[in-house]
């Protein structure tokens, strides 16, 4: 089955959907869609800017197999996250923190 390559390509290198989306000029949903195999057509000119940023042919981008397993990852919760980490938040400590963080997000 055919798929595409372009997170294989990139992100070895350090690129992420966003900056390689920004660098090329493309918008971050089309770059998204290829990035996670989602897209299912693709101008040349966007293969192209791709090709140009990463310094590949742009028939790179297309391969066979199967993709990636868990692409995005699950969404994983703040609390979550600090119980790996082994520090204790209590729920109001949290919600401070995503205020702080997104309160402009919401104004």
């Amino acid at each position: 089955m055919a798929r595409w390559m372009l997170r294989e390509i990139a992100e070895p290198s350090g690129w992420n959907p966003r900056s390689l989306a920004t660098e090329a000029r493309l918008s971050y949903h089309t770059v998204r869609l290829i990035w996670y195999n989602e897209a299912k057509r693709v101008d040349l000119t966007t293969l192209d800017k791709l090709a140009e940023v990463l310094k590949v042919p742009p028939g790179n981008f297309i391969g066979n197999g199967e993709p990636l397993q868990n692409q995005a990852g699950p969404t994983r919760s703040m609390i979550g996250i600090c119980s790996d980490l082994a520090v204790s938040l209590s729920a109001e400590q949290i919600d401070e923190a995503r205020r702080e963080m997104w309160g402009s997000f919401y104004e």
